[in-house]
């Protein structure tokens, strides 16, 4: 089967070549079935686009979107084509804390431009803004390919690919995903009936 270069390509991704993990969704599941919930969210490589975090260099989204420091049970990821869209965004946030039971912070929100390349970048950009890393980035930062093989087969957009696209994304701490959305107005309907959903009214 090696010689075929087809089916070897799909040996050499071994698990990965069945796609990401997703639970089916059912009565008392805590995630929402009709907004893409139950889905695993895959781990690719970010690199902060303020200046005053550049010697962070390359990190994994992982370790971004849940940082320590971070209090809320769910993470906000937002994905966004251009820092242009972030003033937009941050106001959709506004009162999640409010309307989730302080179970959605919005101060904690993650955004990653979903772009390697960011020009012209405002002096304010905040320091909660990520921008995708290349698979050259991520070897040529020592501290994480340190003793390891480069990998094959990155495809840096793979976060947009399983959120379908979707903007706003609320992340369990499983790494899992409870929903996502594309308007303000959805992710205020979505916060709102957290608790409910987790049996908590």
């Amino acid at each position: 089967m090696q010689l075929i270069p087809r089916l070897n390509r799909i040996l050499e991704k071994g698990p990965r070549a069945a796609g990401l993990i997703r639970y089916k969704w059912q009565n008392g599941l805590p995630f929402l079935g009709n907004a893409y919930g139950g889905i695993t969210i895959p781990q690719v490589y970010c690199y902060p686009v303020s200046s005053s975090l550049k010697d962070l260099g390359v990190s994994f989204t992982d370790d971004v979107i849940f940082q320590r420091d971070k209090k809320g049970m769910f993470q906000l990821v937002v994905s966004l084509e251009s820092h242009a869209d972030l003033d937009a965004a941050r106001k959709a946030l506004l009162n999640l804390d409010t309307l989730s039971g302080n179970y959605v912070i919005p101060h904690e929100a993650t955004f990653i431009l979903q772009t390697s390349e960011v020009k012209e970048v405002p002096v304010d950009v905040g320091n909660d803004v990520w921008r995708l890393a290349t698979v050259d980035e991520f070897v040529n930062t020592s501290a994480l390919c340190k003793g390891r093989p480069a990998p094959e087969y990155y495809n840096m957009f793979q976060i947009r690919k399983a959120l379908y696209g979707k903007t706003f994304a609320i992340v369990r701490p499983d790494r899992f995903l409870y929903a996502a959305c594309d308007t303000a107005e959805q992710l205020q309907t979505i916060c709102g009936g957290i608790q409910q959903t987790l049996g908590l009214r």
